[in-house]
């Protein structure tokens, strides 16, 4: 995390942090900077093939846009815009996001408040009108929940019995609708 973390902090470019990754991995074999990359490339050729949305993910966001009236959502990231974009082209979900904002383009990364404050902006709602789910409890729900928004913890592996710091839990995402209009 040590790199990652220094590109959330902007010192450090995507690329840069990368290069960083694989040459603390690498660097005991002597390797350049164009073979840090190539090796990466193959790296990242094989994480592209296993991309895969869960299976409550379509579901979810169509009840999400049936709903009358439908809501918007989005997406706020800690990645970087363009692997984010593929991503969600890959997985033929482009469309069913109004909203993708990234830790680079917005100049912070969650949990900063700013980062969710800015997606709010862009989609024209109040933070207390917007809920956020994320996979991590402090860095999503909890850093959401600072911003004003609702945040909730989607904690697939099963959470224990209560909320933690107050937090919504959910394991899967087909019972959102049902946390939303709670």
């Amino acid at each position: 995390m040590l790199h990652f973390d220094e590109y959330l902090a902007g010192e450090v470019s995507f690329t840069g942090q990368r290069r960083r990754r694989v040459r603390g991995i690498l660097d005991a074999h002597g390797m350049t900077d164009d073979e840090a990359d190539s090796w990466f490339a193959g790296y990242w050729a094989r994480y592209e093939a296993l991309w895969a949305a869960f299976d409550d993910v379509e579901p979810a966001l169509e009840a999400l846009t049936r709903r009358s009236p439908p809501l918007e959502v989005g997406i706020v990231t800690n990645g970087s815009v363009e692997p984010q974009r593929a991503k969600l082209t890959a997985l033929g979900l482009t469309d069913s996001f109004s909203l993708l904002i990234t830790a680079d383009e917005a100049g912070v990364a969650k949990p900063d408040p700013a980062i969710f404050i800015a997606a709010c902006e862009r989609l024209g709602v109040a933070p207390q009108e917007t809920a956020y789910v994320g996979d991590l409890l402090d860095v999503d729900a909890m850093g959401a929940a600072r911003a004003g928004l609702r945040g909730i913890w989607l904690c697939r592996e099963g959470a224990e019995a209560g909320e933690p710091n107050g937090t919504p839990t959910i394991a899967s995402l087909h019972e959102l609708l049902d946390l939303l209009e709670s």
